[in-house]
């Protein structure tokens, strides 16, 4: 099934090799952003594509070219449905910042305080970000929240050795 949807929709993408990757410590989403964020690998490679819809990577696409596709074979491009049922793209930076202050109820991570979701995340990141600031400076357990909140879903804060641990075990399978 693997072969026939994939190499049918991204024909140039895979080619003979397909590799799986497991490391110990880490979860799947830790190895596919530990790969995309390498600096070693944008080197190397001057372009990073992630099939999956899962929106926890568009983070991702804030310092690298990466290209997210679903597996349908269309382009995942950050938006947020508001309140009106009116899709709007936003900006990979602004993705992740939404999804820190509602959280992840999917990860079981809880909201920086009751009753934020996502449009109102996306109200504070773009139309009222100077009340965002305010908010977190006269409530520091809401702060704290938030902090901890971007420690758990910013790629970024995965832990440098399990990271380099992901890039060296990749590059040990690159001797397919």
């Amino acid at each position: 099934v693997f072969d026939e949807l994939y190499t049918h929709a991204f024909p140039d993408v895979f080619g003979e090799h397909t590799v799986q990757l497991s490391v110990d410590g880490a979860e799947g989403d830790d190895i596919i952003a530990s790969i995309a964020l390498s600096q070693r690998i944008a080197e190397e490679y001057e372009k990073i594509i992630l099939i999956s819809s899962d929106r926890d990577f568009l983070q991702l696409q804030i310092d690298r070219n990466v290209s997210q596709y679903d597996a349908k074979g269309e382009l995942v491009v950050p938006h947020i449905k508001t309140t009106n049922n009116e899709i709007v793209n936003i900006t990979p930076k602004q993705a992740l910042m939404i999804k820190n202050i509602p959280g992840d109820s999917s990860d079981n991570i809880k909201p920086i305080k009751p009753k934020i979701g996502e449009n109102r995340a996306y109200k504070y990141i773009t139309e009222n970000f100077e009340g965002f600031k305010k908010m977190l400076k006269e409530e520091p357990e809401t702060a704290e929240h938030f902090i901890l909140n971007s420690k758990l879903i910013d790629f970024k804060n995965i832990p440098v050795e399990l990271s380099q641990k992901i890039v060296d075990e990749f590059y040990n399978l690159r001797d397919w």
